[in-house]
């Protein structure tokens, strides 16, 4: 889809690298700042109208980054993002 390729965790299952992983980053989170989300692609759904209008649709599983013990963790040193699948 418009250039990029993607693909879901069960097609990853097997392989010996990922690449089902996303990260979204937020316009504005609650003290003003960007918040970065970031999950597992499941699903990815086509969708496409009379008239030529498309839509795609992408199902993922979300990590709570907010769960800083069994969510995500930052090295701030490093700028590392671990997380908990």
């Amino acid at each position: 889809m418009n250039g990029f390729r993607y693909r879901v965790q069960s097609r990853d299952r097997h392989l010996c690298t990922q690449n089902s992983g996303v990260a979204v980053l937020s316009e504005q989170g609650d003290n003003g700042n960007a918040v970065e989300y970031y999950g597992i692609l499941t699903e990815i759904v086509k969708l496409q109208y009379l008239g030529g209008r498309r839509v795609t649709l992408f199902r993922c599983n979300w990590i709570d980054v907010f769960d800083k013990e069994h969510g995500m963790k930052k090295d701030n040193k490093h700028g590392i993002v671990s997380l908990n699948l």
